[in-house]
Formats: C-alpha cells, sequence, structure tokens
C-alpha cells in the first residue's frame, strides 16, 4: 500500500522518496501515548501539525499500516483507539493546536 507521501515496507511505514525522509518502524506503529486521560497511537500523534506532512495521505495510510503489521507481528489492533487517534488527528492538526496537545501527552506506553 502506498499514496503519494507514503508506502508501508517490510519495517514499517515510510515517506516516499522526494518527501522529508520519516520512518516509523513496524514495532512503533503500535505505541501508544495519553492526552488528557485518552490513549491514541503516538506515531500519528507525534507527527501532527508538522508543516510537511499531507493529513488526508497519513491518515488514509496508518490504517493500513497498523493493521498490516499488527497482523504479521501477531499483535492485536486496537479499532477503538484507532478511530479515536484519527478523530484525534482531524481536529487537532494545526501547528498551534498541535503544540499545546503535544504539551499535555503522557509517557509513551508499548502495547
Amino acid at each position: 500500500m502506498e499514496n503519494d507521501q507514503w508506502k508501508v515496507t517490510g519495517d514499517g511505514l515510510e515517506t516516499q522518496a522526494g518527501q522529508v525522509e520519516y520512518a516509523i518502524s513496524a514495532a512503533s506503529l503500535s505505541e501508544t501515548c495519553v492526552c488528557d486521560g485518552e490513549t491514541f497511537f503516538a506515531p500519528l500523534i507525534s507527527i501532527m501539525g508538522r508543516d510537511w506532512v499531507i493529513r488526508d495521505n497519513i491518515l488514509e495510510i496508518y490504517p493500513h499500516a497498523l493493521a498490516h503489521h499488527a497482523a504479521r507481528l501477531k499483535r492485536p489492533m486496537d479499532e477503538a483507539m484507532l478511530t479515536r487517534s484519527l478523530a484525534f488527528y482531524r481536529e487537532n492538526d494545526t501547528w498551534l493546536k498541535a503544540r499545546a496537545v503535544k504539551g499535555r501527552i503522557g509517557k509513551v506506553k508499548v502495547k
């Protein structure tokens, strides 16, 4: 699976050639963080508000990358957390909002 900015690889999720170089390892895709008592997928939240991220592209591909690598690594995939994380990203994906949110994020946990 790939789109204009991202591609799912054997190692995880990576930006396409010609984009800002960025990669999320397969194991890291399911890491979580807590903000205001809600648990979200940390890699998705960590790139929120970055001006080089094309929002529609990351929101399209992250679920595919997560599902692919969860199955490959035999990890459960939390659909409710994915839905919550995608909605939270949509609501807070501006530099100013993301900066405030990131100041409230709790310790990252591996799930």
